[in-house]
């Protein structure tokens, strides 16, 4: 959660193109993790805590919603369908649309919204956007791009506010130190491990959230125009037990015994090598496969002796 940590790296412009059926095979993973929210209330980018103690904004639950009605369409109401949907994108966007100005760190001194509602309009978004430009019609397709630019102004701000909430969290919160007799349930100011799980499950699901939406972006535009400019990498935590802990205990202590595997999406591949794919989440073994072919990807967790992750 350090300042330095939200530097975006650009992508080396001799970096080859990712090919058009490894996208096809990943917008397809998107579409699976959408029904795995609403089924199991977390997927790959969306934390099972992020919305819980009573925060689930509007704008998320027409989204939740949006996926069942998508769940539900045939060839006889996949027009009421596309309404709904394209209803719902556009109350969304004309709803929350913010003017903050530029998007210069300056400019967003006093963000016009929290960080966690940053990162709720643009998960938003980013799912109207998933269900509308891979979908078989050509007139979601066509409003999905208007929307485009929108989506990318979100995500910058959003980017923007966590850059600023990470320069005053790194000057207000000490080392992350945990004592092992700390208690999930102590609520005094001495016991900071639930309040850090809770700034480390928006600081993940803020890296998560940026990278999906450059992903389908990129998915979108390469199969469309056959090429797409990378919009960089950032790194993210892809240890499986961490994004899967239940309790902030069971986080913390995760976090003293265990390397985080906080990596750099367009890292080298020595640096994926070194890790063992036995710990890797779902959301690390899609994006590398992205970066480095799905096929160098399953040698490396094959060569390791890593089980294939569950249907």
């Amino acid at each position: 959660m350090t300042p330095e940590t939200w530097n975006i790296e650009k992508a080396n412009p001799r970096a080859p193109q990712i090919p058009i059926p490894v996208f096809r095979t990943f917008v397809q993973r998107l579409q699976d993790w959408l029904v795995q929210w609403i089924h199991d209330g977390q997927c790959p980018f969306i934390h099972r805590q992020l919305y819980a103690d009573g925060f689930f904004p509007s704008c998320m639950q027409d989204a939740f919603s949006s996926i069942s009605i998508q769940q539900s369409c045939n060839s006889s109401n996949q027009d009421l369908t596309a309404r709904i949907i394209q209803d719902r994108a556009n109350s969304l966007i004309k709803n929350n649309w913010i003017e903050v100005g530029s998007s210069n760190l300056m400019s967003m001194a006093v963000p016009a919204l929290d960080t966690s509602q940053h990162l709720a309009r643009v998960q938003a978004l980013l799912i109207y956007q998933i269900l509308r430009l891979f979908d078989k019609g050509v007139w979601q397709q066509t409003r999905a791009e208007e929307s485009m630019p929108t989506l990318l102004s979100w995500c910058q701000q959003m980017w923007d506010s966590a850059t600023l909430d990470s320069i005053t969290t790194s000057q207000a919160t000490p080392d992350f130190i945990v004592n092992e007799n700390n208690q999930q349930n102590n609520s005094s100011s001495g016991n900071s491990t639930p309040r850090l799980w809770r700034l480390w499950i928006l600081s993940e699901s803020i890296r998560r959230t940026w990278l999906v939406v450059m992903a389908t972006i990129s998915a979108y535009r390469t199969m469309k125009d056959g090429w797409c400019e990378c919009a960089g990498g950032i790194p993210f935590t892809a240890r499986r037990s961490l994004w899967l802990a239940s309790t902030s205990s069971q986080w913390a202590t995760i976090c003293r015994t265990e390397d985080p595997l906080f990596l750099p999406y367009l890292g080298s591949r020595a640096t994926l090598e070194s890790c063992d794919p036995n710990e890797m989440d779902e959301f690390g073994f899609s994006f590398f496969s992205l970066v480095w072919g799905p096929e160098w990807v399953e040698c490396w967790r094959e060569g390791h002796g890593v089980r294939p992750l569950a249907a």
